[in-house]
């Protein structure tokens, strides 16, 4: 039935309705990444230094490649 109502709009509504999926999704990934961060105590610093670490470490990757 659902799948039929939706046949029946308008692009303009299925694509606010898609719009509406994908913005709650978007909501309780965030929701859930946070609650981590809470859970495991990691602060700001800490991500930023692991985010610091892993592109130093990436790049030194890619230049060993060349």
């Amino acid at each position: 039935q659902i799948k039929s109502m939706i046949e029946q709009l308008n692009d303009k509504e299925k694509w606010g309705i898609a719009n509406d999926i994908i913005t709650e999704q978007f909501k309780n990934v965030i929701g859930k990444f946070r609650n981590t961060i809470k859970r495991k105590g990691l602060t700001y610093k800490k991500i930023t230094d692991i985010v610091k670490k892993t592109r130093e470490e990436f790049y030194a990757k890619s230049r060993s490649r060349y």
